[in-house]
């Protein structure tokens, strides 16, 4: 984490040993910030400001060792994991690609840093350590810090060693939805930000990195993390989809009674982060796969906690809790929140472009290819886990909804939805059970089902 300690932006560039691996154009411009990897200038005094051309280079091709790549993509699995979407984990990418290039540093100030078996290279801004160049002192880890607040005396190997785990990095830079019970070190992060979704993204970047109005060292910084703008779009292109949504590293649980839903879900489907929903408590969950396990699990947890809010089912809070499903966009979410359920149990609707599936009418021909997944017309049975297609032609504009069907008790089917309640739609709807008095009202025409 690049931290100004000078007053108007006193200079302190440190040259760095390691050859760039983009090579700026002829045309330099000078960074003020020390650890820069693609800074070309000669050292500046201490007391120094540094010109230069008032607009950086732009960077828009991509050469990455593994190791970096592999950084690059924890930091995108992070974001899945998150449910920020494309634009969250551009952020995350153009911050990091400035900050270290997706190198895990150590840093010579900090001389436990030096030996961690996570060290990938060398910096020396700060006491900045890890992809994002994250600090100790400045609360960036969730362990105590020491109470001598000289950084040459910690010897928190802990937190050294978290701030240089490349998946807590992205947690921490990623921040926790508002409204969870989140530890500080994972309540400044990106998620924390005020409507960064409405930012450009190397302004969010800046909110996060360095804190504070557009004074010229934040004006800057933004320059400098706008220059991987093309790159971290290309990385993108080539890893968003093949990328898996990876584990948090610290456990974010939701708090009750907030404006906020936290969607937090252990990734590997076992359900076991963020409620207390316990599933294996059905008599036939050892009897489904273990995808439809997943799924009903999930939907379950999903469901416990939108109902843990206060006042629920009373929209009134509700108003943003979707995003998480929709990628940040303003819709209608029921297929949104079915097709979130199923990438997060491990078998996703679909992989290109993206798993988010916003169209019920898309789910419904999804299983009709009758490829990876499968259509039945009603009269069907379901089986926990499978999709259940809603449409009726009477009404002004035809009415499509889908909802995971999850068990039948006393000839009574229950239903797992979202974008439901009484509305206004969507910003005032909920994830809520829907019921029926058998297999096949409530306008179901058919089933997508897993398998």
């Amino acid at each position: 984490m690049r931290k100004m300690l000078l007053v108007s932006f006193m200079v302190l560039v440190i040259g760095f040993s390691q050859s760039p691996i983009f090579a700026l154009t002829t045309e330099q411009w000078d960074s003020i910030y020390g650890n820069s990897k693609y800074y070309n200038g000669s050292e500046a005094g201490s007391n120094q400001c540094t010109t230069g051309s008032s607009q950086p280079p732009t960077i828009t091709s991509v050469s990455t060792t593994a190791v970096e790549a592999e950084n690059a993509q924890t930091i995108i699995g992070i974001a899945k994991t998150d449910n920020l979407g494309q634009k969250g984990a551009l952020v995350g990418l153009m911050v990091a690609d400035d900050e270290s290039h997706f190198t895990n540093d150590a840093n010579e100030k900090v001389p436990d840093s030096e030996s961690n078996p996570n060290k990938q290279g060398d910096g020396s801004n700060g006491y900045s350590l890890g992809v994002f160049q994250q600090q100790i002192i400045y609360g960036w880890s969730t362990y105590t810090l020491p109470t001598d607040s000289q950084a040459t005396d910690i010897a928190n190997d802990n937190a050294i060693n978290q701030l240089m785990t490349p998946a807590y990095a992205a947690e921490a830079f990623f921040g926790s939805p508002p409204g969870s019970n989140a530890p500080s070190a994972l309540s400044k992060g990106l998620q924390n930000i005020p409507n960064w979704q409405s930012l450009e993204p190397q302004v969010a970047g800046q909110q996060v990195q360095n804190p504070g109005p557009d004074n010229p060292g934040n004006v800057a910084y933004q320059k400098a993390v706008a220059v991987f703008l093309g790159a971290a779009n290309s990385l993108l292109t080539q890893y968003w989809n093949s990328t898996p949504a990876i584990p948090l590293p610290v456990a974010q649980t939701s708090a009750t009674g907030t404006g906020s839903i936290s969607t937090t879900t252990n990734p590997s489907g076992n359900c076991t982060t963020g409620t207390n929903v316990s599933c294996g408590s059905n008599s036939t969950d050892s009897k489904l796969s273990q995808v439809r396990q997943n799924i009903v699990c999930i939907a379950q947890q999903q469901l416990a906690l939108w109902e843990s809010q206060s006042g629920y089912p009373t929209p009134s809070y509700s108003e943003t809790g979707y995003y998480d499903y929709s990628e940040n966009s303003p819709e209608e979410w029921c297929a949104d929140f079915v097709s979130w359920v199923y990438n997060q149990a491990g078998d996703p609707l679909q992989t290109t472009p993206d798993w988010k599936v916003s169209a019920v009418e898309t789910i419904d021909s999804i299983g009709n290819k009758e490829q990876t997944f499968h259509y039945h017309a009603a009269p069907y049975t379901p089986q926990p886990g499978d999709l259940a297609i809603h449409y009726n032609s009477a009404y002004t504009q035809p009415y499509f909804h889908v909802s995971i069907y999850i068990t039948t008790q006393d000839g009574q089917a229950q239903y797992i939805a979202g974008d439901t309640g009484s509305g206004p739609y969507p910003g005032g709807s909920i994830v809520g059970i829907e019921t029926g008095n058998g297999y096949y009202d409530n306008d179901i025409i058919g089933y997508v089902t897993p398998d």
